[in-house]
């Protein structure tokens, strides 16, 4: 059931440590191409599609996906400035200690968009492309208007995506001044996966019509979760083929239990946080690998 005082808690706690992007520090040197990262970094490390590379090569590859997850987590937490803006305008007025938390949450996520985006431009010169599939997403629910649906997806959904991002850029780059805006940010996303496990409660009664509808919304959710793991456009700047490298991504993440996250793991968070979930996650059983598959 909803706490009350966790909720408010977790406010007092976001204003009590804030981190400020400017504090960090910017004037230090990045030099990329000389960051060393671990053979199993990379979703292609065991595959046939780098058995011909050189040593030299599959470094590059592993700093160009490295490149691109950091990427991903940015386009990501620009989109998620929107959907927080969003959810605090169809929070329950009534529902004063959640309106107060995604205030917090609201400036979070604007840290992380403008640090990450500055890391990217000035460290990296980079400009972050669109991610189509999370775009569409983001899109949808911004038509769905649905503030219980902006949750599941937002920070159940999609929360669990962001932290497998941070944990392979953190266990992945050994870069101080990313580390630092990293951990920053993880912080972060910790206090918001703890908010959604004290707003949980049994979600009023829905008809048919809607929990279908959340189903679907919450399907595309993880689909777009796992896509924003595999760096495609990495795979297609270094000349590697496509389809060859998505398949051995998806069978690398069944491997590593990421896949086995968003089909048993994520159905089963989500019924915790009140959503009936049995039908979720036989359609994720069924389709999700498949779905991946065909992208390829």
């Amino acid at each position: 059931m909803m706490n009350r005082a966790q909720i408010s808690s977790l406010a007092e706690h976001a204003a009590a440590r804030p981190w400020a992007p400017d504090a960090l520090p910017w004037e230090s040197a990045v030099d990329w191409a000389a960051v060393s990262i671990p053979e199993g970094a990379s979703v292609l490390a065991r595959s046939d599609v780098v058995r011909a590379m050189s040593t030299s090569e599959r470094a590059r590859l592993r700093q160009r996906e490295m490149a691109s997850h950091l990427a991903a987590l940015a386009n990501g937490e620009r989109k998620a400035v929107n959907l927080a803006a969003e959810t605090v305008l169809l929070c329950p007025e009534e529902e004063v200690e959640q309106r107060w938390f995604l205030g917090t949450l609201l400036a979070d996520e604007s840290k992380h968009d403008l640090a990450l985006h500055r890391f990217l431009s000035e460290k990296l010169a980079w400009t972050v492309r669109p991610h189509p599939v999370l775009d569409a997403l983001f899109a949808t629910l911004t038509e769905e208007r649905d503030y219980e649906l902006n949750l599941l997806a937002g920070q159940v959904v999609l929360e669990g995506a962001a932290a497998s991002l941070l944990n392979g850029l953190l266990l992945g780059v050994d870069q101080p001044l990313l580390r630092e805006l990293l951990r920053n940010i993880g912080r972060d996303e910790a206090r918001h996966i703890r908010f959604a496990h004290a707003v949980s409660a049994p979600l009023a009664e829905m008809s048919p019509a809607r929990r279908r509808r959340m189903e679907e919304v919450l399907f595309e959710a993880a689909h777009a979760a796992v896509v924003s793991l595999v760096p495609d456009d990495a795979w297609e700047e270094l000349g590697l083929d496509r389809g060859l490298a998505r398949a051995a991504s998806v069978d690398a993440l069944r491997e590593r239990g990421v896949l086995a996250f968003f089909t048993k793991v994520l159905a089963r968070e989500l019924g915790g946080r009140g959503f009936p979930a049995d039908d979720l996650r036989a359609s994720l059983e069924r389709h999700l690998e498949a779905r991946l598959r065909q992208a390829a």
